[in-house]
């Protein structure tokens, strides 16, 4: 993963992987201490078990005896002086990454509306929700007010 949008891609494929029929994406910069990232879905959710234990790359839910995307993100941002957190209850998972920008391995955002866009492109079924606060200034991409115009 070379940027935050990676990330991103990576926690989405998950959500929709879960059964996700609602995805909500939000990266907040209110200064140049922290960037929040976090990716929020309706999924199959996850249990206390698969919580604690999904930060291990060895740990799978899917038979496929590795994990990589999630403890990826999370090094990502703990190299960054950050933090991580997964939490899900009963239906439905959220996954938050704190990353400090100031850091000397911070990576860069990426393209965070071509790969939106690309993915409500894809999955058509799946409600995205985009939100971008830097600042002052808050963008709000949402698929269901998009379909028709990109369709």
């Amino acid at each position: 993963m070379q940027n935050i949008t990676d990330c991103i891609l990576e926690l989405v494929k998950n959500s929709i992987e879960a059964g996700s029929t609602f995805i909500k994406i939000t990266v907040f910069q209110r200064d140049a201490c922290r960037l929040i990232m976090q990716v929020e879905d309706n999924g199959c959710g996850m249990t206390l078990q698969d919580c604690q234990n999904c930060e291990n790359p060895f740990y799978s839910t899917k038979g496929k005896e590795i994990g990589m995307g999630i403890p990826l993100v999370k090094e990502l941002a703990v190299r960054t002086g950050g933090d991580f957190a997964v939490e899900s209850r009963g239906k439905g998972a959220t996954v938050s990454a704190l990353f400090k920008p100031y850091s000397i391995n911070m990576i860069p955002i990426g393209d965070l509306y071509s790969a939106t866009l690309s993915l409500i492109k894809s999955y058509s079924d799946i409600r995205f929700v985009l939100c971008q606060k830097t600042g002052s200034r808050n963008i709000t991409i949402d698929s269901g007010f998009l379909k028709p115009q990109v369709d």
